[in-house]
């Protein structure tokens, strides 16, 4: 199943979303999730955002795949994680379990009561003066996610910004037309980390990735689990 969210589906989602500007670059993003962006397979569904707003900034696709067989493991009732929620439990698992102090001078003080919230919801424990992340929070329901930022002709300032994404994910590409600089764009984008979609191209079959869970992943994670998809300020 695939879901389609943008400007017209604010509060569906719990995230914000750009109104899209009509013209050649709105048309070509429309193509390429047509046309150009990979299927879910058998086990997986699909969504995808369109130009939601973040703090870090508004790419125009974000495509999110997740398995429906991986909900087993997130069951039990709990309550939405926050943002900040998310970002501390981020932090933990990052470090491999991390010391009170350490998150206190990181978050603040006020801490204290995201780290109670994530400690009564049986996601991180104590272990001597250390927090760690329970196992199975380690990984979440999605398989894959792609992060696009779209340009018709500025492929330089296209780059740096889609650059500023990997937050979200590990995969991310600017969607340019087709042009006579492409091994230079290519080369240029490889710096950054960046990967390049030419218009009309297609992207390669969605299997199951070995994902680097971001915090940006957890906040996708959470508007699945939770059917009202919020994830609270």
């Amino acid at each position: 199943m695939t879901l389609i969210f943008d400007h017209s589906s604010q509060g569906t989602t719990g995230l914000k979303f750009r109104k899209p500007t009509e013209g050649p670059e709105y048309e070509m993003v429309r193509n390429f999730i047509e046309h150009s962006l990979p299927k879910p397979n058998r086990n997986q569904d699909l969504i995808v955002l369109v130009e939601p707003r973040f703090n870090a900034g508004a790419p125009d696709v974000v495509a999110v795949y997740w398995n429906r067989s991986k909900l087993g493991d997130f069951s039990h009732r709990r309550s939405v994680l926050s943002k900040k929620d998310i970002k501390i439990m981020q932090y933990i698992m990052q470090s491999s379990g991390a010391d009170l102090e350490d998150i206190v001078s990181t978050f603040s003080h006020d801490c204290k009561k995201s780290i109670d919230k994530l400690i009564s919801e049986k996601m991180i424990y104590h272990k001597g003066r250390k927090l760690f992340a329970y196992s199975k929070m380690k990984k979440g329901v999605i398989d894959r996610i792609l992060t696009i930022e779209a340009k018709i002709h500025d492929w330089r300032g296209g780059i740096i910004q889609a650059s500023n994404y990997f937050w979200l994910g590990e995969e991310v590409y600017l969607l340019i037309r087709e042009n006579n600089n492409k091994d230079k764009i290519i080369d240029q984008a490889r710096i950054l980390g960046v990967g390049v979609i030419f218009n009309g191209e297609q992207m390669k079959h969605v299997g199951t990735h070995d994902l680097v869970p971001t915090y940006g992943y957890w906040m996708m994670n959470e508007m699945i689990l939770f059917s009202n998809g919020k994830v609270n300020a």
